[in-house]
């Protein structure tokens, strides 16, 4: 036999060895009874293995089938895994559509959010190999970035296989994060204000989740709305939930008068 091809139902490979050895016996048994040959004249034998219908103890079954029949079987499967990626890709382009930009699209599903000491580049590209659609920085301190080249050369590495990207940063200055945003607007797709961040770093620096407060709010919308004016790509922000609802749909509410206001 030159070639041995074993198509296994689903319950029987939950467990790879336990189901490497069902196989296994199950092929050395039709070997000794005759039932398949070690030569076989077509250079293959095809077994089946499925489940009795109607079986309480849910045996396994083999099946010699001919290569016609097994081609046929190939042929639907494909048919079937077509239809699912079509149903997919259809799925992609209406529900679930996020357009950061009138030229980038992404699957809102499956973006990368920032992670201090994480999502660096190579993390990034591992995450985008497995399906991921967008993906941050980590949160870059704009303070520094706008002023110190060997800061910036550490933290924001890219290439052009790395997109689309959004370049995330801390920020309490409306001249800082503007000047950030400026020097990298080329290198990605957006950029974003770190409104989220709750650590204690954030507390001391006065930033992130902190420049929430109402005595804040027009510290943040001058942020915002320069960098709106100024900068070439979309701003986002990343924000935590307020202590109520109505406060949050507030928030959002007066960021995004901003962006009227300027005519995005």
């Amino acid at each position: 036999m030159n070639q041995l091809l074993i198509l296994m139902t689903q319950n029987d490979v939950k467990k790879e060895a336990k189901g490497r050895r069902k196989v296994e016996s199950m092929v050395e048994k039709l070997l000794s009874k005759g039932i398949i040959g070690r030569s076989d004249p077509k250079g293959k034998c095809l077994i089946v293995l499925r489940d009795n219908d109607g079986s309480k103890d849910r045996k396994r079954k083999a099946t010699l089938i001919t290569e016609d029949e097994a081609e046929i079987k190939q042929n639907e499967t494909e048919e079937v895994i077509k239809k699912m990626k079509k149903r997919e890709k259809k799925t992609k382009d209406t529900k679930h559509l996020l357009r950061p930009s009138q030229n980038t699209a992404v699957d809102y599903r499956y973006i990368l959010a920032p992670m201090v000491g994480a999502s660096e580049l190579a993390f990034r590209l591992l995450c985008r190999k497995y399906g991921a659609t967008l993906a941050y920085t980590p949160m870059m301190c704009s303070k520094k970035f706008a002023r110190d080249e060997a800061y910036r050369k550490a933290e924001f590495q890219t290439i052009p296989e790395d997109r689309p990207l959004v370049a995330h940063f801390s920020a309490n200055d409306p001249e800082d994060f503007v000047i950030s945003a400026k020097i990298v607007q080329h290198q990605c797709d957006a950029i974003d204000l770190n409104l989220g961040c709750p650590q204690r770093t954030a507390y001391l620096g006065h930033f992130g989740s902190y420049l929430l407060d109402p005595k804040d709010r027009s510290l943040i919308v001058t942020i915002v709305r320069r960098a709106r004016e100024e900068v070439s790509i979309p701003i986002f922000c990343k924000i935590r939930l307020l202590d109520t609802i109505d406060d949050t749909i507030q928030l959002c509410r007066d960021l995004c008068t901003i962006s009227r206001d300027v005519g995005s």
